[in-house]
């Protein structure tokens, strides 16, 4: 094993900080998701130290790799996994036991990252109601271990010149394929393993710069620089980096970077000795890994639990102290004796094992039946899911219409109506989608055609909206959308979107150029000849839907919790956007508004659930049977227009 180095824990200690913080407290340090990448470069570093050290001694072990690697992987996860499906089970939610259930699976097969971008990531419902969601980082970097000892045994053994070119190609084509996919398709490059593995790559070549790990990689009077400077780049990490861009392209090299620096500044110079290795950062770097694993269930279960409530500061710190006594019961109490038990492969053999009864009950959770005992109310209020289906034709009728390639085509074409009497498009963001799925089911007499695009307004020259870590490119296919549209032989237009997004501050900071956009959008669409329906947006609910579940009493009975806002509220979004499009409208007399308002609130509140049915698939998109309802009354202003 490589000499040990305590500032490579404390530099742990950081970065599982920056983590941590940044979920319980996402306001107050919105990059600090940067941790993540650190570890990527500490973990690639210390790996190939004991890779390289032992090609170099002719004994490289396969198996004995793989071993060590389960060793220290399997424990606590195992723990925590398991921790999670049997907490499912105590929650009368079937959706969130289904839902778990193919997470565990995912944990356990070390493909979480796939199944996360199978259900659009982050993206298609509140991060916060999946317990398992970061596992998506151990996926990836388990991904790389698969081929990475086995590349370098076979490729690089005949000396350090191949071993370097194999490095920097690993590194370049995983950094080459890291910008292209920010750029055309962002959706992709936080979860892919291809678009990381330069961030492990990085560390590999720092460990085969040297041959030991606390071997300095730069000249004395260099390192003692390339340390703070390290520290200050992770910092300008946390500055320049934020939920409004894609995540890692160019800015990801400010906290690898700096990561690299302090490794390769080695364990001498005085901000490794006097601060990375003092006490405290190194006994919490030595717990890093199961406090990474415990706090995102731990505060994910309690956002479920909560529901419409949000935990308040004192709450949420109380759970993250509550995880790291966890990871320290589970340092001292599964890691450390479980190093002392058997040999190494008996040990590795047993957590597989292990590790394969767990994916087999969480496939087994996530395919099964649900139990019989769930009541028909219960069940028709699970309505998190997929609700439109792939339609090729549709699709090859879009192409014909729509000449740019996109980033995902499917995005915006799904089953419709070819050969109907009428043919009206539909623009718009994720908002529109769902009005789309609703139109659908409500008006089978009308083709509708898709042109929505998820998180982007359909405004002209408008540019950057955005979702969580991902920049799109919206201004030019907006745009290229709209002018299709417009240009198109349909006769009317349908208009809807998360309106209040650039106005409310919570998604995207005010821009300038919205209003003039809004007003060019309504310009082109007014002088058009065709009939055009503006819908306003629908209320966005503070929580998530599933906080209106109903629970079961020991009798059977169902209770439906109040699922409300007041009307005041969304009445405050409407104030953002809604008079200036209504007086952009009235200009124009082929332009109507339609305000889905009064079919979602009674005078006092908006509801998320009514009549024991919900109206929503997440806290700001209605589901289907919620869509429909809504459609029914545009077609009728559709029909009115005519």
């Amino acid at each position: 094993m490589p000499a040990y180095r305590p500032d490579i824990d404390g530099l742990r200690a950081l970065a599982v900080l920056l983590v941590v913080i940044y979920h319980g407290f996402p306001h107050a340090l919105g990059a600090g998701f940067v941790g993540v990448d650190v570890f990527f470069v500490i973990s690639g570093f210390l790996i190939s130290s004991i890779i390289f050290r032992e090609l170099d001694g002719g004994r490289l072990s396969i198996a004995n790799f793989y071993a060590r690697r389960v060793n220290r992987i399997f424990p606590a996860l195992l723990l925590v996994m398991a921790c999670c499906l049997a907490a499912a089970f105590l929650l009368d939610d079937p959706g969130l036991r289904r839902q778990l259930g193919k997470h565990v699976a995912g944990g356990a097969g070390f493909v979480q990252n796939f199944v996360l971008l199978s259900e659009a990531g982050y993206f298609d419902g509140e991060a916060q109601a999946k317990p398992l969601l970061h596992l998506w980082s151990l996926a990836i970097e388990e991904q790389f271990y698969l081929f990475w000892p086995a590349l370098f045994a076979t490729a690089v053994a005949a000396g350090a010149r191949r071993r370097g070119l194999v490095l920097l190609a690993v590194f370049c084509v995983s950094f080459a394929l890291n910008l292209w996919l920010s750029a055309v398709r962002p959706s992709l490059t936080y979860y892919l393993p291809l678009t990381r593995f330069w961030e492990l790559a990085m560390g590999g070549a720092l460990a085969g710069s040297a041959t030991a790990p606390t071997q300095p990689r730069l000249p004395a009077a260099v390192a003692r620089f390339a340390a703070p400077l390290g520290l200050v780049l992770l910092a300008a990490a946390l500055v320049v980096t934020d939920s409004q861009r894609a995540f890692p392209d160019w800015v990801g090299l400010l906290p690898t970077i700096g990561t690299a620096l302090v490794i390769a500044a080695g364990p001498a110079v005085w901000v490794n000795r006097r601060v990375l290795a003092a006490r405290p950062l190194v006994a919490l770097g030595l717990v890093s890994y199961p406090l990474y694993l415990w706090h995102w269930p731990l505060l994910s279960f309690l956002h479920l639990r909560m529901g419409q409530q949000r935990p308040g500061a004192l709450v949420t710190a109380a759970v993250l102290l509550l995880s790291l006594l966890l990871a320290w019961l589970t340092y001292r109490v599964i890691e450390q004796p479980l190093k002392r038990m058997s040999s190494v492969r008996k040990r590795a053999i047993g957590l597989t094992a292990a590790m394969a009864v767990l994916l087999a009950a969480g496939l087994a959770t996530w395919l099964l039946p649900s139990d019989g005992a769930v009541a028909e109310d219960q069940t028709r209020l699970e309505t998190y899911r997929k609700e439109w289906q792939f339609n090729a034709a549709c699709l090859d009728r879009y192409r014909e219409l729509f000449v740019p390639r996109l980033e995902d085509d499917r995005d915006f074409c799904a089953a419709s109506h070819p050969g109907a009497a009428r043919t009206v498009f539909v623009l718009g963001d994720s908002h529109a989608n769902r009005l789309y799925v609703g139109l659908q089911q409500a008006d089978p007499a009308t083709d509708y055609v898709n042109l929505a695009r998820g998180n982007c307004l359909p405004f002209l020259g408008l540019e950057g909206t955005l979702d969580d870590r991902k920049r799109l490119a919206c201004q030019p296919t907006s745009d290229a959308l709209v002018r299709t549209a417009l240009a198109s032989p349909a006769e009317a237009v349908v208009v809807t979107a998360f309106f209040a997004r650039p106005f409310n501050g919570q998604f995207l900071p005010a821009s300038p150029d919205v209003d003039a956009s809004m007003a060019a959008t309504m310009r082109a669409l007014g002088t058009s000849g065709k009939r055009v329906v503006v819908m306003l947006d629908v209320p966005t609910l503070p929580f998530h839907p599933r906080a209106c579940l109903p629970t079961r009493a020991s009798d059977g009975t169902l209770s439906f919790p109040t699922c409300r806002i007041p009307r005041a509220r969304h009445e405050h979004d409407l104030a953002l956007y809604a008079p200036r499009l209504r007086t952009l409208a009235a200009a124009y007399p082929n332009i109507r508004i339609f305000d889905p308002t009064p079919l979602l609130c009674d005078a006092d509140y908006c509801y998320g659930a009514r009549n024991q049915w919900l109206l929503y698939w997440d806290p700001n998109h209605l589901n289907s049977r919620a869509a429909a309802m809504v459609a029914r009354e545009l077609a009728k202003q559709l029909d009115h227009a005519r």
